[in-house]
């Protein structure tokens, strides 16, 4: 049911005085499909799946049982209801997933933790002087860094198909080094060390 709101936003954006709960989820939920948010969003809708008189009715079903404006303030009330956000973040950071994203995107060197600019596949998520010191081998055996997920190097022929690194035939003698004069994306290239 709408209702009349005076929401302070930023910016001089203005919401429409009768914009609904639904409506707002559902802005909410394109705000984050457009800006890539991963989010939550626990509400009503959240509280009403979880009673048992709705089990067994689809979120669609005209027959599910609705929260009142009353039973939802109520909830809304609750110390539970306000661990929600608390707790949920705990979980994500407890499961390690911000610091997989950050892996995974490869923003840090996986060595030393400094900042990368270049993709992974180019940089394979090491920093340049780490790189240097890092063995081939060691970098066949890692992650691909051009997944979004912790998979394995897919080698065809005599390299990953992914991130270009070489593929485990490669002399063991070799070595990675930036290219020279390409600081700013950081190239790199395998190179034989020198007998």
């Amino acid at each position: 049911m709408p209702t009349s709101l005076r929401i302070a936003v930023p910016h001089g954006v203005q919401l429409p005085r009768t914009l609904t709960e639904a409506d707002a989820v559902d802005l909410v939920s394109r705000l984050a499909e457009h800006y890539g948010w991963s989010y939550q969003l626990f509400g009503r809708g959240v509280v009403e799946e979880h009673l048992a008189v709705n089990r067994d009715h689809p979120a669609e079903s005209k027959s599910r049982h609705r929260l009142s404006e009353q039973q939802w303030r109520r909830v809304r009330k609750t110390a539970a209801w306000r661990s929600v956000r608390r707790v949920g973040i705990r979980a994500v950071v407890e499961a390690g997933l911000l610091d997989a994203a950050v892996r995974q995107a490869g923003l840090e060197c996986l060595a030393c933790g400094a900042a990368l600019d270049a993709a992974p596949d180019l940089t394979w998520s090491h920093c340049a002087s780490c790189l240097v010191r890092t063995d081939l081998g060691t970098l066949q055996q890692a992650r691909c860094p051009a997944t979004a997920a912790e998979k394995a190097h897919q080698f065809a022929e005599s390299r990953c198909v992914r991130c270009g690194i070489p593929a485990p035939e490669t002399p063991s003698q070799s070595r990675v080094e930036p290219v020279p004069d390409d600081p700013a994306t950081r190239h790199l290239t395998v190179v034989p060390d020198a007998a």
